[in-house]
């Protein structure tokens, strides 16, 4: 009996450690300027908030021009479709406390992958004014459902 509770805490120990989890593709990521080199970020803060069935997420950035003034694109990574990959919702974005315009662009160079299953694939973007050397705090909110590893393929199977 003793070793059946040894073999039982050997075998379990391995749930014990906070990174054993299932890897999920999921929508989100780093915001990308558009045909820009001159803008760069200096730092990201990201916040979570838990909910039941769903979470929020807040990604406070600091950008820095190091060029001449221009207009940018910023844009957000967010997906549609193919593996287990449900698209973030409701995405804001914020210069310092004023709401910005936001507008989809589809991401010309991975349209292949739409015909091989592999989803939509476009940019929450938004149109920003920097001045020469000027620094910029920019805010993201989006919202996203809990995705699972789990495949409802694997239920399709006949026993009989």
């Amino acid at each position: 009996m003793k070793y059946f509770f040894l073999l039982v805490l050997l075998l379990s120990i391995n749930m014990l450690y906070s990174d054993m989890g299932p890897l999920i593709p999921i929508s989100g990521g780093n915001v990308k300027m558009i045909k820009n080199d001159d803008i760069q970020m200096l730092d990201e803060i990201i916040s979570f908030h838990l909910y039941r069935d769903h979470y929020t997420v807040e990604v406070n950035y600091t950008f820095v021009n190091e060029g001449k003034s221009q207009e940018v694109i910023m844009g957000f990574p967010n997906a549609e479709g193919g593996w287990n990959t449900a698209p973030i919702i409701n995405f804001k974005a914020f210069d310092n406390d004023k709401e910005l315009a936001v507008f989809r662009k589809d991401d010309s160079e991975k349209k292949a992958d739409k015909e091989k299953g592999e989803g939509q694939k476009y940019y929450e973007c938004s149109k920003l004014f920097f001045k020469e050397g000027e620094k910029k705090a920019i805010k993201n909110t989006y919202e996203q459902i809990y995705e699972s590893d789990y495949d409802s393929t694997f239920m399709a199977v006949n026993f009989n």
